[in-house]
């Protein structure tokens, strides 16, 4: 399989990761993956630049120097994170809203997938840099046929800022999740902390409840909000239990180097 050209039969798994560069030290690392709903389709279409050097009427040399690939993607649904990390939409979790706006930048992100072969093994893809933009949101109403509609998103890949290769490759996976596991670990995705825990549930008391966090993941940090905000490494470092003496909503996240975030929890609590 050679990576160009359109994935129909066999497309699954496509996977973005924030694409972060470091100009002090020359690297790309990758941060926040998701999985982009389940894969429909997708095709990559590279544009190269050609010139050539002529010589006694003929051609001496000539280079194909890469410039960018257009790709297409369609899938079964973007989820609100995926919103957030491809386009820049701010996202109200709590309530499931994604706001929009005029001056939403996207930005550029990792992109992978796997597809399956006829012989039954597996390739898979990385493409190190590209930047999506929104494609149509289509809606129809029930009708006398049935027409799925799925959301269409297009892109651009680009070469890394590190100089390294635009699009990584391997071939020939004996299953899925083995391809699935590849394009994780060139995303810098690793497996995931387990969520946090709260020792008392959200709900309605009478008086002051004492709320410890936990988290199944040997060695991670746990990082909390008391005013509804997005919990991440910059927020307050859980050391002991939180006293809760007022209406209070606390949101939490579990962090550890090599190992994806954890899903937010949030627990909110009325008090008196």
């Amino acid at each position: 399989m050679s990576f160009n050209g359109s994935y129909n039969f066999g497309f699954s798994k496509p996977i973005v990761a924030k694409y972060n560069y470091n100009s002090s030290t020359g690297v790309v690392s990758y941060s926040d993956a998701i999985q982009i709903g389940e894969g429909v389709s997708t095709s990559i279409t590279p544009s190269y630049a050609n010139a050539k050097l002529y010589g006694d009427n003929r051609t001496v040399e000539e280079v194909n120097e890469f410039v960018n690939a257009a790709i297409a993607l369609g899938v079964t649904r973007v989820p609100l994170k995926a919103a957030e990390l491809l386009y820049g939409h701010e996202i109200n979790e709590i309530d499931g809203i994604e706001h929009s706006k005029a001056g939403d930048v996207s930005n550029y992100v990792g992109y992978g997938f796997t597809a399956k072969n006829s012989d039954g093994t597996y390739d898979a893809c990385v493409l190190r840099k590209v930047k999506f933009v929104e494609g149509e949101d289509s809606y129809q109403t029930k009708g006398e046929s049935v027409t799925f509609k799925q959301p269409s998103l297009s892109g651009s890949a680009l070469a890394p800022d590190d100089g390294g290769d635009w699009r990584t490759k391997a071939y020939g996976f004996v299953s899925e999740e083995a391809a699935e596991n590849w394009v994780k670990s060139v995303l810098g995705l690793g497996s995931q902390v387990a969520p946090v825990a709260f020792s008392v549930p959200g709900g309605a008391y009478d008086s002051s409840q004492s709320v410890a966090l936990t988290t199944a993941t040997a060695g991670a940090t746990i990082y909390y909000t008391t005013d509804g905000t997005k919990p991440s490494s910059d927020a307050t470092e859980y050391t002991g239990a939180i006293t809760v003496s007022s209406d209070q909503m606390i949101r939490a996240i579990a962090v550890k180097a090599t190992m994806t975030d954890s899903v937010i929890t949030t627990e909110e609590y009325t008090i008196g």
